[in-house]
């Protein structure tokens, strides 16, 4: 739908979550900030049993997506599977908002607000009245208290959400520390199988838009055409911008003098902490025969026979190192396979989830001392010119 060109990507927008005990209001918060039925409000506990999505504009935050969750006190027959899809959520979430019921246990809210203390995550506590006076406990983390059956509250509730995001996580610039305005970017982008038929991948058009909204020019090529646009300028590119997949070949063709980076090692800044991928790289060079290797895509799609996740990188992994490697591909955002014995975790540019999530997924892998990069760096890495990309 021609619609959908002018929507956010979800993993572009702020992801706030709503947390609490079942019946506390979670719903009706939900449906309060956003100003739809987006959930289903019931008095029988324990309605909400998958997370609900609903994305938004929180001016002047901008794109949002609000994440309703099931009660962290879920005691029905498949509480503990709903329980562990709310938790999962806390790896996506910006921003918490824990709602609790004027009535319940204090001690309760204390214990579960001290999860998002854990996590990092900043975490606004809202006390649903229900027609009592607000309480005076001091829980750690700022509180406003209101009947969320009163429409007058969703001021109140959205004012404070926009204070607490504040200036918390400026939006982040895929290519500003590296053009300024006026530069001229060759954008090498091959259409191999892999490319989707009639556009582009996601992680190409948001470089492009990145680059046109920093004042860039920007020429577009395959690796095919490199030498011919080079040629055609009247003077060198100030920045070239590759499909990780063809470093190697496109490192031969530009010039020293020209910088150099990649579509994935962009991503790989903008999601995570590219200092400890560039780190987990070097993992590479201690692997033995039988080590396993994790690769992780975040999205599910059907492999083709040049598929870079289950072949190109396998590939060069193994002629690489010249080792025998147990090679294990998982897709998914969720997927979190056993983990025991992996000496590697190789992930995709993660174009399809947040900063917050990749930042998730490298802080579990650090706390299980096992080394994790991208499939950018790790290119560039096994291309021998990791030293000569900038990012």
């Amino acid at each position: 739908m021609v619609s959908e060109l002018n929507q956010t990507p979800k993993a572009m927008r702020t992801h706030i979550g709503i947390f609490g005990s079942a019946n506390a209001g979670k719903s009706t918060l939900a449906n309060l900030i956003s100003g739809q039925e987006v959930s289903l409000v019931s008095p029988v506990a324990g309605t909400t049993t998958d997370p609900v999505f609903k994305p938004m504009e929180l001016l002047p935050i901008g794109p949002v997506v609000i994440i309703d969750t099931a009660g962290l006190d879920d005691n029905t027959e498949l509480g503990s599977l709903r329980t562990d899809k709310t938790l999962k959520q806390l790896d996506s979430c910006d921003m918490a908002v824990y709602v609790f019921s004027s009535d319940e246990d204090i001690n309760s809210v204390k214990k579960n607000l001290l999860i998002f203390k854990d996590k990092k995550i900043p975490v606004l506590a809202v006390e649903n009245l229900k027609g009592e006076k607000p309480r005076q406990e001091d829980l750690g983390v700022k509180k406003i208290s209101a009947d969320l059956s009163e429409k007058a509250s969703a001021d109140i509730i959205k004012n404070a959400i926009i204070a607490e995001l504040s200036g918390k996580d400026e939006e982040r610039s895929l290519t500003g520390e590296l053009v300024k305005q006026g530069d001229t970017v060759l954008l090498v982008m091959p259409q191999d199988t892999g490319a989707p038929k009639g556009r582009l991948i996601l992680p190409q058009v948001q470089v492009t838009r990145d680059l046109l909204d920093n004042g860039c020019i920007i020429v577009s090529v395959t690796e095919n055409n490199i030498a011919e646009a080079i040629n055609g300028l009247k003077k060198l590119p100030d920045l070239v911008i590759t499909d990780s997949q063809v470093f190697k070949k496109v490192n031969e063709i530009i010039p020293e003098s020209v910088r150099l980076t990649s579509f994935s090692m962009l991503m790989a800044k903008a999601k995570g902490d590219i200092d400890r991928f560039v780190k987990g790289a070097s993992a590479i060079d201690s692997l033995c025969d039988g080590d396993k290797v994790l690769i992780m895509e975040n999205c599910a799609h059907h492999v083709l026979k040049d598929d870079i996740a289950t072949k190109k990188i396998p590939a060069l992994l193994r002629k690489y190192t010249g080792k025998e490697l147990d090679i294990i591909n998982v897709s998914g955002q969720n997927a979190y396979p056993d983990i025991s014995g992996v000496k590697l975790v190789i992930h995709c540019g993660g174009c399809m989830i947040n900063r917050r999530t990749m930042l998730s997924k490298q802080d579990y892998f650090e706390k299980n001392n096992i080394p994790m990069t991208n499939f950018g760096v790790a290119l560039a890495f096994m291309n021998g010119i990791l030293k000569r990309v900038c990012y």
